[in-house]
């Protein structure tokens, strides 16, 4: 491998496609280090929740970045940036193959394609706007930036959006383009293709893995120290189902039909944005 040219790999794709697998096989081929590139996976106490490298896993190669951010912490994509670069040029300089393993697209893009600069929060400004309901705060959003690619139901990113308006009076997708730049990486991606049927069966029998299996006891925890929707890590999927739960607002079976609709609906979204990556190899 030439280091000079930062040859890195990326194994990305749906939820439950399995990538967590193939990085471990292809890196213990290739003399490589796995980096998280997922943004739940690098929250401490939620193993189960965001499908985590189990400790099997991580013993077989030199894993990077996972569990070691505080749940209460909200994470930024340009502070991801900084330190996967770091870790990139860590792993790069022992003489090994940098590969990042995750499902965030943000993540992705904010490696390869984006230079971030920090646009600086403001409490008051996000205060009043967390005070609006999800649509009325996706409506004005649309008004100001009707090429925006965040969904209407991510209510985290449209609120970080509108404040980023608000702060700079330039929208976050003129900003992206302002910030695109050419990739200093030479990246394989590759991400595992499913049928939309097999990719949702594969769906149904994980989340009940991860419910029965310490997500409801992780969750209790999250909870315990204060975790809510306006963390990061309280847009875990499952959370707010999981959460009901406990509350003894869902049965279990309302519970894991919920985890699973949600799950589903992720993947959707993810489907859609991985299309239009015309770099990602499909295997």
């Amino acid at each position: 491998m030439n280091i000079m040219n930062k040859n890195i790999v990326i194994f990305t794709g749906q939820t439950a496609s399995g990538k967590t697998g193939l990085a471990i096989e292809y890196a213990l081929k290739n003399n490589g280090d796995i980096i998280c590139m997922d943004s739940m996976q690098i929250y401490k106490y939620m193993p189960m929740l965001s499908a985590c490298p189990t400790d099997e896993e991580k013993s077989q190669v030199p894993h990077h970045l996972f569990e070691f951010v505080e749940p209460t912490e909200n994470f930024s994509v340009s502070l991801y940036s900084k330190l996967a670069r770091e870790k990139i040029e860590e792993v790069l300089a022992k003489g090994k193959l940098p590969i990042l393993v995750g499902g965030t697209g943000l993540y992705m893009n904010a490696i390869l394609y984006m230079n971030l600069e920090e646009v600086p929060h403001d409490k008051h400004i996000r205060e009043e706007l967390e005070k609006e309901e999800t649509k009325e705060l996706y409506d004005f959003l649309i008004s100001v930036d009707s090429k925006t690619n965040i969904h209407a139901n991510d209510r985290k990113r449209i609120i970080r959006a509108l404040e980023i308006y608000k702060i700079t009076g330039k929208t976050k997708t003129e900003l992206d383009k302002a910030n695109k730049k050419k990739s200093e990486y030479s990246a394989t991606i590759y991400a595992k293709k499913f049928e939309r049927e097999e990719l949702y069966k594969r769906i149904n029998v994980r989340t009940k893995e991860i419910l029965d299996n310490g997500a409801i006891d992780e969750v209790k925890r999250l909870i315990s120290v204060g975790v809510n929707k306006t963390n990061t890590a309280g847009n875990a999927i499952g959370f707010s189902e999981i959460k009901e739960y406990i509350e003894g607002r869902l049965s279990y079976g309302e519970c894991l039909e919920k985890f699973r609709q949600v799950t589903r609906n992720y993947a959707k979204r993810q489907e859609t944005w991985f299309k239009a990556n015309k770099e990602i190899i499909w295997v």
